[in-house]
């Protein structure tokens, strides 16, 4: 049995529903693991915007509805829903978004008329690609190619430095840097578990090396770019980024992230932290460079949203794009994410501007669909 439509004026109000992973534990009521919290304020949103949202996994649906997760007195309880207008994809395994379920529960929404955004997880070559063909943005990137020895020797010598990055890797983990310098190749491994820095005399050994912690997963070679640092802290930043109720592109929020010191990436998720952006950009530009570069950051990020969410299949709304300014103050767009970590933002309202923004978009999505 497939659901109908659940309806469509433009006077309607949506109702809202946000995809997850869940651990049931007895006496708390469910996990949502990393969102959790991400996943109350926007529940909190929106029912002060007099809408309906609740949280559900690919288990809770059946052909009359959906069981899912509503907030009442603090605790999630699990309840019988309608089909949404909206759903949010927040699963974090890229398994799940391409198993059977997954797959089921698109056709249905695709029969229901239901409008999924951020359906799935990118990877980083094929961003490169949708951002390298537009010609305002390309310059803006770092020299990438796909992981072959060939390519390897081709850019190191060239360049100095490489990150050798996983394409479906995420949250800085399993980055190899390789730097080159007067016949020495020195490899970081530290985004490895147990392995640490390594020195090499040869490409050979180099990419034997390499090889063996890759095993059979694919990954890009891109350019280092000599980023800030702050403190002795590698620095870029994440550009936050939200379709809004008119389905145009802005930014929510941008902070700068700082590595753990003796590291080389700057993910909260290896030890990272964040901070506001002016506080890493006026200690290094003064304050009307810093302004400049912060606003030059804000309008980078919002063209490479437009980008990526015009050529990736799917609806997005949401998206995470990572940038470096070198020490001229140029910037690189180093990543772009469809699936962004909630744990980076400052804040200190009870409801996060992204979580607001997450219900702007699923209204904007439910308003302006085809009818």
């Amino acid at each position: 049995m497939v659901p109908e439509s659940l309806g469509s004026s433009q006077d309607a109000a949506p109702i809202i529903a946000v995809l997850v992973h869940a651990k049931e534990c007895n006496d708390s009521g469910p996990d949502f693991g990393s969102i959790h919290t991400f996943c109350r304020e926007m529940f909190i949103h929106a029912r002060q915007s007099g809408l309906l949202l609740y949280i559900f996994t690919l288990k809770g649906i059946t052909d009359q509805g959906v069981h899912g997760y509503f907030l009442e007195e603090d605790m999630w309880v699990k309840k019988f829903f309608p089909f949404p207008h909206v759903v949010y994809n927040r699963l974090h395994s890229r398994r799940a978004e391409t198993g059977k379920r997954f797959s089921e529960f698109m056709k249905l929404a695709e029969k229901a008329n239901i409008q999924v955004f951020n359906n799935r997880f990118l990877n980083k070559w094929e961003v490169h690609q949708f951002l390298s063909s537009e010609q305002k943005l390309s310059t803006h990137l770092p020299e990438t190619c796909l992981f072959s020895r060939t390519n390897l020797e081709k850019m190191l010598p060239c360049k100095n430095s490489v990150f050798i990055k996983p394409i479906h890797g995420s949250q800085g983990r399993k980055i190899i840097k390789l730097v080159y310098e007067d016949g020495i190749y020195r490899a970081d491994f530290s985004a490895f578990p147990g392995e640490s820095k390594m020195v090499f005399t040869s490409l050979e050994e180099v990419f034997e090396r390499i090889s063996l912690c890759l095993g059979k997963q694919h990954y890009i070679i891109q350019q280092g770019i000599p980023l800030l640092t702050l403190n002795g802290r590698t620095t870029d930043f994440r550009v936050l980024c939200h379709r809004g109720k008119n389905l145009s592109w802005g930014v929510t929020s941008t902070v700068a992230r700082l590595s753990e010191k003796g590291h080389f990436v700057a993910n909260l998720a290896r030890g990272g932290e964040s901070i506001r952006p002016m506080k890493a950009l006026f200690p290094l530009f003064g304050i009307e460079k810093a302004k400049e570069i912060a606003a030059h950051l804000n309008a980078l990020a919002t063209h490479a949203a437009e980008c990526v969410s015009a050529k990736a299949p799917g609806l997005t709304g949401e998206l995470g794009v990572d940038i470096g300014a070198d020490i001229a103050g140029d910037l690189w767009i180093i990543e772009v994410n469809s699936k962004p970590s909630k744990d980076f933002e400052v804040h200190a309202t009870k409801v996060r501007p992204s979580a607001k923004a997450i219900i702007e978009c699923s209204q904007g999505l439910f308003h302006n669909q085809p009818r």
